[in-house]
């Protein structure tokens, strides 16, 4: 996460001299990812030499796993059903990310994570207060919790290695996903989850570096 180009450039270098005869079957994800390296790098016209070798050797399998290759997959006319869904998770993180910029400028926001040493604290009252709240992966509002933690929550940061049970929530505008999450593999759950958020319940999704996030706080 976070890598610089030229670190991004070594490791496709390393990846291709290591596996670049390597077609077999039970590799469709490695070189998925490979070909997400590859269009992080700015070099598309490898990426679509590798895409077009994936389409033969694989059948597009796996691709949609890797939502960065998965659109790539779309723009030049190699597309399905799961591979068109991954694609989309791309264009939503893309559209949020002003928005979300937006979002918490001049705002008042408190990050409440999931420690059990707020407990007893009595500090809901202080939490709730502010314009946003930022809380992370399975937080739930429990009742016995609720005058410790609070129960606001305005951006809800999801790891996205599960599925989780979206629904409707008062407050929650926006979901916010880790650094990079389009160019690495993403379950197929996982994605259609983000996509029901968006649809659905009128959430927009923004990934962002770390860095950008400090700054904006």
């Amino acid at each position: 996460y976070g890598l610089e180009d030229v670190a991004i450039l070594k490791i496709a270098a390393r990846f291709e001299a290591l596996y670049s005869s390597i077609w077999d079957p039970g590799y469709e994800e490695v070189w998925a990812i490979y070909l997400a390296v590859l269009l992080r790098s700015g070099a598309e016209e490898k990426a679509l030499d590798v895409l077009k070798r994936h389409a033969r050797k694989y059948k597009l399998r796996k691709l949609e796993e890797v939502p960065l290759a998965a659109r790539f997959a779309k723009v030049c006319g190699f597309s399905n059903e799961l591979i068109d869904q991954a694609a989309a998770l791309v264009d939503l993180l893309e559209a949020g990310q002003p928005h979300f910029k937006e979002l918490i400028a001049s705002k008042s926001l408190a990050v409440v994570g999931n420690s059990p040493l707020e407990i007893g604290r009595g500090r809901w009252r202080e939490i709730d207060a502010h314009d946003l709240v930022l809380r992370f992966n399975y937080f739930q509002a429990e009742s016995r919790y609720i005058t410790d933690f609070g129960k606001k929550c305005s951006i809800l940061s999801k790891n996205y290695a599960e599925p989780f049970a979206v629904s409707r929530s008062e407050h929650l505008k926006f979901i916010f996903l880790p650094e990079g999450v389009e160019r690495y593999p993403v379950p197929l759950a996982a994605t259609r989850m983000f996509l029901q958020a968006a649809h659905t319940f009128g959430y927009s999704l923004a990934s962002l570096p770390l860095s950008n996030f400090r700054e904006m706080l």
